[in-house]
Order: structure tokens, then C-alpha cells, then sequence
């Protein structure tokens, strides 16, 4: 690996759960605050943390969180992994 090289791109993102009973997938766009940008750009050599605040809607219940990191960066593949809900038990 280069350690000299950085990789550009956007994020793309949803939340899989129910709503009401039924399934239901809401997008990045969909969850944001009104005022948030919709878009999720990155550029990074390392390492980055990648924190947005979200608004869950009434009666929904999240399962499933679904993450594409996709490179613009030709030579870097993009990389998407989906990961299940957890919440901490205090």
C-alpha cells in the first residue's frame, strides 16, 4: 500500500428497519435535518470518521445500516458493507 495517496469520492447511504409493522428503507436524504446537504463527499489519505447527524422517523424501527464509500479515485475500489442496528445498553 502507498501511503502517499489520497482517494476523493461521496458516501452513500440507508437505513433498512420497520415502519408501522412493514418494511421500510429510508435514505441518507431522507433522515437528515432540513437544513443538512444531501451529499457526502470525502477525501482522505489515511483514515476518516465519518459523523452525521440523523432524524429517525416516528414509529420506525432501524435493522440494518447499508454504507457505500465509492472511490473517484480509479486505481482505489469503492467498498460497501452493511452493518446490523445496535443501540447501547446503559
Amino acid at each position: 500500500m502507498q501511503h502517499d495517496r489520497s482517494v476523493k469520492g461521496n458516501v452513500e447511504f440507508s437505513l433498512e428497519g420497520s415502519q408501522d409493522g412493514k418494511a421500510k428503507t429510508y435514505s441518507l436524504k431522507d433522515l437528515l435535518p432540513t437544513d443538512a446537504k444531501s451529499n457526502w463527499p470525502f477525501a482522505f489519505r489515511y483514515f476518516q470518521d465519518f459523523d452525521r447527524e440523523l432524524i429517525l422517523p416516528a414509529g420506525f424501527t432501524p435493522e440494518k445500516i447499508n454504507i457505500e464509500v465509492k472511490s473517484r479515485t480509479k486505481s482505489i475500489a469503492s467498498v460497501k458493507q452493511s452493518f446490523l442496528w445496535e443501540t447501547a445498553q446503559s
